[in-house]
This record gives structure tokens, sequence and C-alpha cells, in this order.
């Protein structure tokens, strides 16, 4: 985090304010329906992590979210990086 802030400071990119979350909103409970194989994967491997299938299923979650968000913002910082180093076509 501590050099993606300062790569954006040294190249004047605008750095965004943290967004206020309000979790009040969310009660931590969905219902997903899932394919019967994905269920049974899911059940294995919760028992062979010694835990819970909803604990094994929230871990996985959050895993793929931090990666998808990780994705994101590296792909935003090469489009910025791209369109400040990259003249326009045609110029």
């Amino acid at each position: 985090m501590k050099a993606w802030i300062e790569y954006c400071l040294d190249d004047q990119i605008p750095i965004p304010e943290p967004e206020e979350e309000k979790l009040d909103e969310y009660s931590g409970k969905f219902l997903v329906r899932i394919t019967p194989t994905l269920h049974r994967k899911l059940a294995q491997g919760a028992k062979k992590n010694g835990v819970s299938m909803n604990h094994y299923t929230s871990e996985l979650l959050s895993e793929r979210c931090s990666i998808i968000e990780n994705y994101e913002k590296l792909y935003s910082q090469l489009v910025t990086a791209i369109t400040h180093c990259k003249p326009a076509l045609g110029e």
C-alpha cells in the first residue's frame, strides 16, 4: 500500500478517499443455490481443513474477493500509467 501511495504521489495520480461503509445494512447472511458437485467439494474441503462448511466457504469467498479487488486496483493503475505515458492517438 505504501509503495502504491508513493507511486501515486510521485506521478500526481489522484488517491481516492476511503469510503465509509455502513455495515449495519448487512446481516451477514444470504442464501445461495449451488450445484450438488460444488456442494460436495465444499463439504470435503471443510472436512479436510477441520472447519465448518460455513467457515470454509466464507474464507474462500473472502480470498476470491481480495483477489478481484487487487486485480481491479492493478488494472486501474496500469490504465492510469499508460494514459499518462502514452500520447493520444494521432499525435
